[in-house]
């Protein structure tokens, strides 16, 4: 069987690479918490930081002297965030920042903690 999710998964982080968009990880709290993000390209940090400096604006940004506002886009229950926002990324992408978190359990963001665990009742 064919996981349609997966298979789709090389051309999606393309197309979403060629929006603008970059991965992102942060660790949230040094004990293995990671959260996943989508971010604009000169957003992402050149260093282990996890916010850019101000300084680094986009092209368009720059050309226009304004800054762009900022877009998140969280996503349901699907397999990670772009998933959910595949068809309206690169539309926002041209006008705004856009941020897409993979929230804790999909995608890249995972937690060995287990007090952040899904809980079943």
């Amino acid at each position: 069987m064919v996981n349609l999710v997966e298979a789709q998964k090389p051309l999606l982080h393309f197309l979403i690479k060629w929006a603008g968009l970059r991965q992102h990880t942060v660790d949230v709290d040094g004990a293995g918490t990671v959260l996943t993000f989508w971010v604009p390209k000169d957003k992402v940090p050149g260093n282990n930081s996890t916010v850019a400096p101000e300084e680094k604006q986009s092209e368009t940004s720059k050309s226009q002297g304004v800054r762009r506002p900022s877009v998140v886009l969280v996503h349901g229950f699907a397999a990670e965030g772009i998933v959910t926002w595949q068809f309206q990324v690169g539309a926002l992408a041209k006008h705004y920042d856009v941020y897409i978190p993979d929230l804790l359990y999909f995608g890249g963001s995972t937690s060995p903690a287990t007090a952040r665990a899904p809980r079943v009742h």
